[in-house]
C-alpha cells in the first residue's frame, strides 16, 4: 500500500460559515453593547428600588430615583463600557456618606421634617448605599443575562445553535 503524497479534505459549507463569522465580527460591537446594557439594567432597577424606600434610603420626590440611568460610556469595535449613573446632587453623598460644610457663608441653614430650623457649620451624612447593594444582589442575574444575550447573538449569526 503506497502512502499518498497529499491528503485532501473537503468541508461543505465552510464559505457560508466564514461569511457568517465575518458578520459576527462586524456586528460584535453592537452585540456587546446590547448585552452589557441588558446586564446593567439589572443594576439600574435594583438601585431605583433601593432609593424608593425598599433599601433603606427614603426620598421625598422621584427626582433622585429618576436620575439613575444606564448609559454607554465607551464603545470601540472590541470594547464596550456601560455604566449605571445617578445624575443627582445628593447621589454621591448618599452612596458613600461624608460631611457637608458651609462654603459661602459661615453656617448651613435648613428646615427638618418636624418644621424646626437648624443653623450648623457642618452636617455628617451617613452612607446609605443604593448602587453597591444593587450590584451585589444583581451580579449573578446580570452575568447570566449578558452571557445568554451573547450566546443568542452568536447563534443568530452562525446558525450553529446546536454546537454553541
Amino acid at each position: 500500500m503506497a502512502m499518498a503524497d497529499k491528503v485532501q479534505v473537503k468541508v461543505d459549507g465552510i464559505d457560508r460559515l466564514l461569511t457568517k463569522l465575518s458578520m459576527l465580527e462586524s456586528n460584535i460591537s453592537q452585540d456587546l453593547e446590547d448585552a452589557a446594557t441588558k446586564g446593567a439594567m439589572v443594576f439600574e432597577k435594583g438601585a431605583k428600588e433601593n432609593v424608593s424606600g425598599r433599601g433603606g434610603l427614603r426620598v421625598r420626590t422621584g427626582h433622585f430615583r429618576d436620575s439613575i440611568m444606564t448609559k454607554t460610556a465607551e464603545r470601540t469595535p472590541t470594547r464596550v463600557v456601560v455604566a449605571v449613573t445617578a445624575n443627582h446632587p445628593g447621589a454621591r453623598i448618599h452612596e458613600f456618606g461624608g460631611v457637608i460644610k458651609a462654603k459661602n457663608k459661615p453656617y448651613l441653614v435648613f428646615k427638618t421634617e418636624d418644621g424646626e430650623w437648624h443653623t450648623v457649620r457642618s452636617v455628617t451624612i451617613p452612607a446609605r448605599p443604593y448602587l453597591r447593594p444593587a450590584f451585589d444582589t444583581g451580579k449573578g442575574t446580570a452575568k447570566d443575562l449578558v452571557a445568554s444575550t451573547l450566546r443568542a447573538s452568536i447563534r443568530r449569526v452562525t446558525a450553529l445553535g446546536r454546537f454553541i
